[in-house]
Formats: structure tokens, sequence, C-alpha cells
């Protein structure tokens, strides 16, 4: 009870989702060379080779990319209505 003497509702429980990483196993002949080449720890490498990363210049952009790095939001699809909507907001 609450110190005014109303009643207060349990809190439900929460079960949270037991999760599984599926990480493929690029090998570890080019999990070393692209650690090395690159300067990451070997986990890191085996996750850029399963992104498609293969050359320590592309690992390097990836992980230290700018803005500048960004594709221009003026060309995503219907920006224009999207800003005429934040104006109106």
């Amino acid at each position: 009870m609450k110190s005014d003497g109303r009643a207060q509702a349990p809190l439900p429980s929460v079960q949270r989702a037991v999760r599984h990483w599926k990480v493929r196993d690029p090998g570890e002949e080019d999990t070393a060379s692209l650690g090395e080449a690159a300067s990451v720890p070997p986990l890191v490498a085996r996750l850029l080779l399963n992104r498609g990363i293969s050359s320590a210049d592309d690992a390097k952009a990836w992980l230290h990319g700018s803005l500048r790095d960004l594709p221009d939001p003026r060309r995503m699809v219907d920006m224009d209505k999207t800003v005429d909507r934040l104006v109106q907001a």
C-alpha cells in the first residue's frame, strides 16, 4: 500500500528476448589480413568482411567516415514533401 492508504497495482514482469548473433566466419587468413591492414581487432575485421568490406581503405572509410561521406539528403525520395511538412509543423 501507498502511504496515503491506496493499494498499488503490481508491476508487470517483462521478459527479455534471448538473441543470438550469427556471424559468418570469413576465414582466419582474410580476417587476419584485414585486421592487420586496417589496424582493427579480429572481431571487427570479421564484421567488416561480413558487410562486404575487404580492403583497408574501405574499412577505414566505414569506421571513420564523416558527414561529407553521406549521400545528399535532397536526393532522397519525397524529400521536398518532407521539408514542406516540417515547415508546416
